[in-house]
This record gives structure tokens, C-alpha cells and sequence, in this order.
């Protein structure tokens, strides 16, 4: 394993299918795409605007568990600590920790209790016995990480909108932002237009729309009115 490759091992105590449903439901609900690479299980996502490239490397033996997350693509890996990049990193590993909160839940739910453990609610679980290899995720666990992305994407969403409000307030005292903040607008705006805040995401997209138009117009006004300098002798 390459050292620019963060490494996350874990001992899920669940049937290999069972933590492979699990794992493949974060990925779709991240928008990961799997790219075929040789010997490897690959998967990419790429935000050029926020979060920046991602992949994440997945590998089921029995029941242990690893997981490759760095920054950058297959061929050119940056591991997830470090300063440089500490932000995008920091968000990255965030956003990996609903992931590793469901499969520590499977583990805890397919593995026997410890002597002198309450047994499990709906009947007894023999001392000894191996984990339960029928066990199915509830159906919601599916929905769990769709839910989490979707309430991120909300809320930048919520964040974008106020950020218009602010700078549509600002224009009628003459502030404009810059062409950054403008693009922070939109990203934000599209980001809410496949959830609940649909509406609000138009909305959003209208005023970094009517943004760009102040932008332009300060502009052109600052080009047309060009400041002169007086020499006083």
C-alpha cells in the first residue's frame, strides 16, 4: 500500500455481501464513480469547485475491512494528513465518518454478546456462536448516507442563498463582490436543485445571476468614469 494512501482498517464482524451493500450505498450517495484500474477497486469523485478530487480504494477479507481514502487521483495520491491541504483533508475525513459509523453498527449488531451482556432484543444469541451471516442492514441504512449528503447539500444551499441576500443588500451601497464569491453563489445554488430546497436553490442561482450583472455594470461604470488626478502648482 502506497504511504500518500491513508489506510483505515476495520474487523466487521457481518457477511462479506452485507458490508459491500453497505459501503457501495456511500459511495453512490457521495456520487462516486468506479474507474477500473488493474488489481485495484477504485472509485473517484471529483468537485473542482469545493472538495476537489477524492478516491477511495475498498477491500473485503472476510471480515476485515480496509479502506483507502486520499486526495488526487490512482496515479497521483496525497494521503489525508498533513498541512498542506489541511482543509479539503479535514473535510474529506469528515465526510468518510458516516461510513465508518454504520459498518462499527453492523459489526456491533453481528457480533455475539459478551459475558454477562444484556442479550439482544428478540431473543437470546448463544455464547460462542458465529456472527449471523443472513443478517440484512435495515432498509434505512441505504437511505442514511443518501440522507446526510442531502442535508449537506441543504445547507450550502441555505449558506448560498443568504450569501446573495447579503450582497444584493450591499449593492444599493455600492459594494459588489468579487468574481470568487459570485462562484461560491452558483455552486452553492446547484448544489440544492435535487433536494427538498429546490425553490430556494432558483432562488439562490438568481441572485448570484443578478451578482454577476452588478459586477458587470461596477464595471463598466468604473471604466467609463476613469478616476483623474489633479496637479496643483
Amino acid at each position: 500500500m502506497s504511504k500518500e494512501k491513508t489506510e483505515y482498517r476495520f474487523s466487521v464482524h457481518a457477511a462479506p455481501a452485507v458490508i459491500n451493500q453497505v459501503i457501495q450505498n456511500y459511495l453512490a450517495a457521495n456520487q462516486y464513480v468506479q474507474i477500473p484500474k488493474p488489481n485495484a477497486n477504485y472509485y473517484f469523485f471529483n468537485d473542482p469547485w469545493m472538495k476537489g478530487k477524492r478516491s477511495i480504494e475498498y477491500y473485503i477479507r472476510g471480515t476485515e475491512v480496509i479502506v483507502l481514502a486520499y486526495m488526487g487521483t490512482f496515479e497521483k495520491p496525497r494521503g489525508l494528513e498533513g498541512f498542506v491541504g489541511a482543509v479539503p483533508k479535514k473535510s474529506f475525513r469528515d465526510d468518510l465518518e458516516p461510513l465508518f459509523v454504520e459498518l462499527h453498527r453492523i459489526d456491533m449488531m453481528g457480533m455475539p454478546p459478551q459475558q454477562g451482556m444484556p442479550m439482544q432484543q428478540g431473543g437470546p444469541m448463544q455464547q460462542g456462536m458465529p456472527p449471523q451471516q443472513g443478517y440484512i442492514p435495515p432498509q434505512n441504512s441505504a437511505n442514511q448516507f443518501v440522507e446526510k449528503s442531502r442535508k449537506t447539500r441543504e445547507n450550502w444551499t441555505i449558506a448560498g442563498f443568504v450569501i446573495g441576500l447579503v450582497g444584493l443588500l450591499l449593492s444599493f451601497f455600492g459594494i459588489t463582490y468579487g468574481a470568487i464569491i459570485i462562484v461560491l453563489e452558483f455552486w452553492c445554488g446547484f448544489q440544492g436543485l435535487q433536494t427538498k430546497k429546490k425553490g430556494l436553490a432558483i432562488a439562490t442561482i438568481v441572485l448570484a445571476g443578478i451578482s454577476v450583472l452588478l459586477l458587470i455594470l461596477s464595471i463598466v461604470y468604473t471604466a467609463s468614469h476613469p478616476v483623474r488626478s489633479y496637479r496643483y502648482y
